[in-house]
């Protein structure tokens, strides 16, 4: 969301006609703090977030659809280009690619995710799992901690990966030829230490590439209750 905005606020955009970045907060449009899904999200400044919140007894405030409207026009407009970084590298998410990769940042530890579509939905998106693997802790003499991450996600409009559980999130995209992955709340949920977030970059080593791709649907199969024989 973050990236799609490029931290414009998108009342202010959409109002005041507004593009300047802002200091401001992510406001959960159905005012559930626990419902992280990308199009329950939008990116609003201060004094917009606090407006949005507030309950007005005589002025009509925002509504819903209005917010909706202003941030998607907002991440059109990013998204065509309109509004650029001074980094070279474009920092909106690409279509979902699927793949194998390995985290190229961490201290004292590595972390696999694979990401595969394994069927279409019913309105013919599709849907991926993602499986993943991390390492906390490699050079202790009692071995490292291991941490594991398995989810079903359908394509969003955005072409975003993202996952809720709680408290807990996960999301990423492609910015440039990085695999980004970003989480919340993530201490204790893979185990002590391990975690997702970094950057990383496509194995293209053919052996582990269907390696993965056998896993994924051979976990995609329990997951439904299919056994294989």
């Amino acid at each position: 969301m973050l990236w799609l905005s490029r931290r414009r606020c998108a009342l202010c955009f959409g109002i005041l006609g507004n593009h300047n970045p802002k200091r401001g907060q992510i406001a959960h449009l159905n005012k559930r703090r626990d419902d992280n899904r990308l199009e329950n999200l939008a990116f609003l400044c201060f004094d917009h977030h606090d407006q949005f919140d507030s309950v007005t007894s005589q002025s009509k405030n925002f509504t819903l659809k209005e917010i909706v409207k202003y941030r998607d026009e907002l991440y059109d407009y990013c998204l065509n280009g309109n509004i650029f970084s001074e980094s070279p590298v474009p920092v909106h998410p690409k279509n979902i690619t699927t793949g194998l990769y390995a985290r190229v940042s961490g201290l004292d530890g590595g972390a696999n995710i694979s990401i595969t579509r394994v069927r279409s939905n019913w309105d013919g998106r599709g849907v991926f799992i993602v499986l993943g693997q991390a390492y906390q802790g490699i050079s202790k003499i009692g071995g490292p901690n291991m941490g594991f991450l398995s989810f079903y996600v359908t394509q969003q409009d955005r072409n975003v990966v993202e996952f809720a559980d709680g408290s807990y999130t996960f999301m990423c995209g492609l910015v440039g030829d990085k695999l980004v992955v970003e989480e919340e709340n993530e201490f204790g949920y893979h185990g002590a230490g391990a975690h997702f977030f970094g950057e990383y970059e496509r194995i293209l080593s053919p052996l582990r590439r269907i390696e993965w791709l056998f896993r994924s649907h051979w976990v995609s199969l329990l997951k439904n209750g299919k056994w294989p024989e």
